[in-house]
């Protein structure tokens, strides 16, 4: 997907992070991520939060407890309730 195995595209496995990309004129996040992922490690959604954190970009982080992969979304919407969200949209 990147172009072969780390050591054949060191660059491209630099860049592919989204926390790489941040910028202040990002539109506003929600972010929610199983902490069990065993697909995605946890940590790059909190390294994704502290790039939008530090670059002024409102987010709205969920750290969901339990099961893996594709679960996130649907807690998420118990954690980031539709006002919290719609509040975030229109304050930006």
């Amino acid at each position: 997907m990147l172009g072969g195995g780390y050591a054949a595209a060191v660059e491209a496995w630099r860049l592919a992070p989204p926390y790489n990309h941040v910028d202040s004129q990002d539109p506003p996040f929600v972010i929610s991520h199983a902490m069990s992922d065993g697909v995605i490690p946890f940590e790059s959604s909190s390294f994704f939060v502290e790039a939008l954190r530090a670059a002024g970009v409102p987010v709205t982080f969920a750290a969901v407890e339990g099961d893996g992969h594709g679960m996130a979304l649907r807690m998420a919407m118990r954690v980031a309730s539709e006002p919290e969200i719609e509040r975030l949209l229109l304050a930006n």
